[in-house]
């Protein structure tokens, strides 16, 4: 899963190799790294910028298409193992590429739904800035894709992992704020189905302490899911 993770990201590269680097970037100097060299970053291949190369230019306020030249590599830092910290918000991301290309668009779905799948195949796991289903979550919403083609993706997969991210994700609709992703993980939750693949993932539980998190899951459900 890891290699068609790296597949998917060279993909992306490949989609927005047609937007070149702008000739002048400019370095924040509150926000750039002592060795953040301008002249360096003017020579380097853009997969050779760190999170704080990213940081120092303020990549997501960037222009349309100075973004698309960098995205590949947001994401690569994003997602890799490498990943230290964003000092950005990627809300910033939010309203900006539902005008894009249909090429591009399933060019950064095609990477956060194969980083969704890896996701699903081991519990815990953490993908670089991505810890949680509910991460991946809000990263697919703040690119305008759709959270129910993510969840469409679970129901697909009963697996012991998989049925742990939706123990989360129970956790995660039911106890925080309701906002733009939580509203429709809950209205999903709200199926029977889910109910029952909980139950069952109990008595399938090969160790106490998954099935003491798949039973506090089922009991939220049932205490916030209505007719439960």
């Amino acid at each position: 899963m890891e290699n068609q993770l790296a597949e998917a990201i060279t993909r992306l590269y490949s989609v927005f190799d047609c937007y070149r680097r702008p000739g002048e970037l400019a370095v924040c100097p509150r926000c750039a790294a002592a060795d953040v060299d301008p002249a360096r970053l003017a020579r380097a291949d853009v997969r050779d910028w760190s999170d704080a190369d990213l940081v120092a230019i303020h990549v997501l306020s960037l222009p349309d298409d100075a973004l698309r030249h960098f995205l590949p590599r947001v994401f690569e830092v994003l997602l890799g193992d490498q990943w230290a910290a964003f000092e950005f918000g990627l809300k910033r991301l939010k309203g900006r590429t539902i005008g894009w290309p249909l090429a591009e668009r399933d060019a950064i779905d095609n990477v956060l739904k194969t980083a969704w799948e890896r996701m699903l195949a081991t519990y815990p796991t953490a993908i670089g800035y991505v810890s949680s289903a509910a991460d991946l979550l809000e990263l697919a919403d703040q690119l305008d894709l759709p959270i129910s083609s993510f969840l469409d993706i679970m129901d697909q997969r009963p697996v012991a992992a998989a049925d742990l991210h939706l123990a989360s994700l129970v956790d995660f609709a039911y106890t925080t704020s309701e906002n733009v992703v939580s509203a429709p993980i809950k209205a999903w939750l709200t199926r029977p189905a889910i109910g029952q693949r909980l139950e069952d993932a109990f008595h399938h539980a090969t160790d106490d302490a998954t099935a003491d998190s798949l039973a506090a899951a089922h009991e939220l459900w049932q205490t916030c899911t209505p007719g439960a």
